[in-house]
């Protein structure tokens, strides 16, 4: 048998160990090759099944482990680049194996994280990785999602936090937190860092910590706070302020922050209000509530309508293609955050031809079952409302005003040192758009006196924008007031913060009268029917009887004497710009049905005369001290509408003369309605609870037959 000579081809195989041959052999001469790693030659005359049986044996494999396994260092010579005209340096270094390995996994788990890749992208990447570099993939990388959560989360997490933290240490930074609800129902506290970074140039946000907290009282978020800063070795003296949003819990942990940074330190901490865009979202809320709460409920009654629906949603795919609009679907508006609406009522307004023919037209001739449904009626009836559109236009101009500020607010850099000028932009905007432009001037935010009477702006001069006008030309001249008057609401909105003033006025100098309930922070309907349950207990333990006397005073408001009310004010002490408002709000004012939304002429029905009753003198003195009184400010009390009646469980004969008013008879009745509760005579309050179950039934029919 003849010998088996060198094959060069040989070289470029792999062993039975996964090395390629030429790593550790060569050619010596035509029947024998040399191992680089053992320092010796052996005969192939059997061929690469000789060089294969070398390559598994022991003593191969434990020189080639001692001299290229994966901790074995290295000595190579790195050359670094010199300047122009001069000789490279070169220089000694050391590396092993699997340090190249290591530091491949780490790079690609570093573009998996700026990437946001999932670590299960990880799995199978070696193959993946070998196929497209063939040789280039270091022999020991190895990764898959088990391992790449443990390199980040147990080392390269720890690392580049601890950088962050030696450069915050450093430097002044801001302290923010938020209390939200996870999936499973726990509060979670989730705390930030914001600083800026001298080795970035730009500010930097740093998550620090998240607690899971049952009671969210104030000592409790502050000590989870405090934690949080010792857990990282931060110090307090370096922290210029807190960002949170605007709840009353949030202000008191700033107090109390304060109070401990000056006993320890001796400066207190920068206040600048509390999140900018919290409150300007709430003021949007404020100005739906007035006009576009209806635009609000149709955008999304009409995404639910189409959501999970897919039968509906090719129905209205024709419909768009016969009017001739975008076959876009139907934006979200999320409840929580208002001004999400702009681009979802956007949307409906580029899809008002569709919208209009598929619930109009094509819903009731062809999907007669869908017509009876809740959702579908819901729709309709905002639809045929012949401003709707128009509110929809005004709602989505509104909203821009208000993104505008938002959108910028939401960046990363420091944006302190203008929001003083885009805070005085944004209310001379929205000043502009209802009051006279020389009620304010140039070089200052609007005070409050810039909402006097005079300074405002006619209803049909409001502005509104040409696209929303353009809407209500066609419109009856009724319709387009009522829209205008809703518009100008945004004007009486600072009408409601003068009257929470005046009523903190008032309580705080005790001013009203303790019998009081209507219009005052803690009393209401519950503590008016507890003060006339105990004028009944009395009445009922002495063994004596309860007449209750129902004075009704005709248009009130309109005939209220307004000099009178305001030197009332002026004896109490009021002045001031809160004086000069109601001064001018009280000026030429008259009162229609619809425009009065906190005080009503029909609410002062229900501001009854009680009382506790021995003798007829006394009820016939206590209505003529009444009718005396409003005789004297100009009211007319209506004998017709007022009602006398009798409250006696032990079944008293009932005097029969008449208690009067101006010498006509108040009506004696069985029952008296007090606040919508029919109150009989013996208190049983089964015509009451008759009356409700009537109610009750016709709404249940009604329903019913509407499913």
């Amino acid at each position: 048998m003849g010998k088996c000579c060198f094959r060069v081809v040989w070289l470029k195989q792999v062993d039975s160990s996964g090395c390629t041959v030429s790593d550790w052999a060569k050619k010596h001469s035509e029947t024998e090759v040399f191992c680089k790693i053992c320092r010796k030659s052996f005969s192939i005359t059997k061929g690469f099944q000789a060089i294969d049986q070398h390559a598994r044996s022991a003593k191969h494999r434990d020189a080639w482990i001692a001299q290229h396994g994966a901790n074995q260092m290295h000595l190579t010579v790195e050359q670094e680049a010199g300047s122009s005209g001069t000789v490279p340096n070169k220089k000694l270094q050391l590396f092993s194996a699997r340090e190249n390995s290591a530091k491949a996994e780490i790079l690609w788990l570093l573009k998996c994280i700026a990437a946001d890749f999932p670590v299960s992208s990880c799995d199978g990447i070696r193959e993946t990785f070998c196929e497209m570099f063939p040789g280039g993939v270091p022999s020991d990388f190895s990764l898959g999602r088990c391992k790449a959560r443990y390199v980040i989360t147990d080392a390269l997490a720890p690392y580049f936090r601890e950088q962050q933290l030696i450069e915050i240490r450093s430097s002044h930074y801001t302290l923010c937190y938020d209390e939200t609800t996870n999936a499973a129902g726990k509060k979670e506290l989730q705390i930030l860092l914001r600083y800026w970074s001298q080795k970035q140039s730009r500010v930097v946000i740093m998550y620090l910590e998240t607690f899971f907290i049952g009671s969210a009282k104030a000592e409790d978020v502050l000590q989870k706070l405090n934690d949080a800063l010792q857990n990282a070795s931060l110090p307090r003296s370096n922290m210029i302020m807190l960002g949170s949003d605007g709840p009353n819990v949030n202000k008191k942990i700033e107090r109390l922050m304060n109070e401990q940074l000056i006993e320890e330190r001796g400066k207190s901490l920068l206040s600048v209000g509390t999140c900018n865009i919290h409150i300007l979202h709430n003021g949007y809320l404020k100005g739906l509530e007035e006009l576009g709460e209806d635009a609000s409920d149709l955008i999304v009654s009409v995404y639910h309508f189409f959501k999970g629906w897919p039968a509906r949603c090719e129905d209205y795919e024709k419909i768009q293609s016969e009017v001739g609009v975008p076959t876009h679907r139907f934006i979200k508006h999320v409840s929580s955050r208002w001004l999400t609406m702009e681009q979802a009522a956007e949307r409906v307004i580029e899809q008002w031809p569709a919208v209009t023919k598929y619930f109009t037209d094509f819903i009731p001739k062809k999907r007669a079952s869908l017509a009876k449904k809740a959702n579908y009626l819901k729709i309709r009836k905002f639809i045929s409302n012949s401003t709707m559109k128009a509110e929809l236009l005004f709602v989505t101009e509104s909203a821009r005003i208000f993104t505008k500020f938002t959108g910028m607010f939401q960046r990363e850099e420091p944006l302190i040192h203008v929001m003083y000028k885009e805070l005085e932009t944004l209310v001379r905007t929205l000043v502009g758009r209802v009051c006279k432009p020389d009620a304010y001037k140039s070089n200052s935010i609007p005070d409050e006196a810039v909402f006097n009477a005079e300074n405002l702006l006619p209803s049909e001069v409001i502005v509104i924008g040409t696209e929303i006008s353009d809407q209500l030309a066609p419109l009856k001249e009724l319709d387009r007031i009522n829209f205008l008057l809703n518009a100008n609401e945004k004007a009486k909105v600072f009408e409601r913060m003068v009257n929470r003033r005046l009523k903190m006025f008032l309580e705080t100098n005790s001013l009203l009268n303790h019998q009081q309930h209507a219009f005052r922070q803690g009393f209401g309907t519950s503590t008016y029917f507890a003060s006339l349950g105990d004028i009944l207990k009395e009445a009922y333990d002495q063994e004596h009887h309860a007449a209750i006397i129902s004075l009704d005073i005709s248009k009130a408001f309109n005939r209220t004497w307004a000099l009178a009310v305001l030197r009332k004010l002026a004896n109490w002490g009021l002045k001031g710009h809160m004086m000069s408002f109601i001064r001018n709000f009280l000026t030429d004012r008259s009162f229609r049905g619809q425009e009065v939304s906190a005080m009503r002429p029909g609410f002062l029905k229900a501001l009854l005369s009680l009382f506790l009753i021995r003798t007829l003198r006394q009820a016939q003195a206590a209505v003529s001290a009444v009718v005396k009184w409003t005789d004297s400010m100009g009211f007319q009390l209506s004998t017709r509408k007022s009602i006398r009646s009798l409250v006696c469980p032990s079944h008293h004969r009932v005097n029969s003369t008449p208690v009067t008013i101006h010498d006509q008879a108040i009506p004696t009745r069985k029952t008296v309605r007090v606040l919508g509760v029919l109150i009989d005579r013996t208190l049983s309050f089964d015509q009451h609870f008759q009356q409700q179950t009537l109610h009750a039934s016709k709404r249940v029919f009604f329903l019913s037959g509407t499913a």
